[in-house]
């Protein structure tokens, strides 16, 4: 039975150690794809599943709006089940499965406006303001990602970088940190540590909830939307952990940094990554940062 098979697949990407977040989303994908099968085609069997499935159930996706990168999330969610089926010998072989073509769209950041209310908006009068406003430092300064800024411990964390570990495709790299960073670091640090001894919680993560346990990339969610309600964001603007990636590669960019630097700085699998937050640099901020790269106006 394809449910049977599908709970077998749960334990596989389990000991791949994939990110709870993957995890999470391949579980849902197949779940929904398991659905749909039964209830559209009455298919319950895995060796029933053909192309013309596939076909449909990815029509039906963009049906109900899905983007095409949302769409090829699933197929890819499918592509990995039905290799491990094959591996397994479920099956004899996995159908050509192709990728739908994503729009090279612009990628939304935050302005500097809302930057400067998102930093000044927590103050440091106690330990959830105090750690709060470090959070949204740390994504603005280092553009790491919600699950590696959970995943931080207290010794990957030191004067002018941290080390990020178990990062997407599970790499390790080390990670600057600014000075302005390291500023609000010391006086949460400081903050943290006082309520974990008020509490005789036994601290080994960065962050911690109010209860003194690893920090949840639902807990920063969380946060994040609490902060978007008692600040000015453009209706345009997703307002969301992940945004807070996407200014810090915008930023690094603005600020003069290459693509070379910022793709290892950000661990992108390739530059072609990088190169999207580039185009979606505004004509007129590409002039005015034009001016700081130009030969003339360096010449001593």
């Amino acid at each position: 039975m394809l449910k049977d098979i599908l709970k077998e697949y749960e334990y596989e990407i389990k000991i791949k150690n994939l990110s709870s977040s993957t995890f999470k989303s391949y579980r849902s994908i197949l779940n929904m794809f398991a659905k749909y099968l039964e209830n559209e085609h009455d298919v319950t069997n895995v060796s029933k599943i053909s192309k013309f499935h596939i076909k449909h159930y990815i029509v039906s996706l963009k049906q109900k709006g899905l983007k095409p990168s949302s769409v090829n999330t699933h197929i890819r969610a499918i592509k990995a089940f039905f290799s491990f089926c094959v591996k397994e010998d479920y099956i004899n072989k996995v159908d050509k499965i192709g990728l739908l073509k994503e729009e090279d769209g612009i990628i939304q950041a935050f302005n500097n406006d809302e930057i400067k209310s998102m930093i000044n908006y927590f103050k440091m009068d106690n330990f959830l303001n105090a750690r709060n406003k470090c959070i949204i430092a740390t994504l603005l300064d280092t553009g790491i990602r919600v699950g590696e800024l959970c995943r931080l411990k207290i010794n990957d964390v030191g004067e002018t970088s941290i080390i990020v570990f178990e990062g997407k495709g599970k790499k390790t790299r080390v990670v600057p940190i600014s000075p302005s960073l390291k500023k609000i670091m010391i006086k949460y640090e400081r903050i943290r540590d006082n309520y974990a001894t008020k509490y005789y919680f036994n601290v080994e993560n960065y962050f911690i909830s109010r209860t003194g346990k690893p920090l949840t990339n639902e807990g920063v969610q969380l946060m994040v939307k609490k902060l978007e309600k008692n600040i000015n964001i453009r209706k345009n603007i997703r307002c969301s952990p992940h945004t807070f990636r996407h200014t810090a590669c915008q930023q690094f960019l603005r600020n003069g940094a290459d693509i070379y630097t910022v793709s290892r700085i950000m661990g992108h699998s390739n530059l072609s990554i990088t190169k999207r937050y580039l185009r979606s640099i505004q004509d007129d901020e590409i002039i005015d940062m034009f001016q700081g790269f130009s030969t003339l106006m360096n010449i001593k």
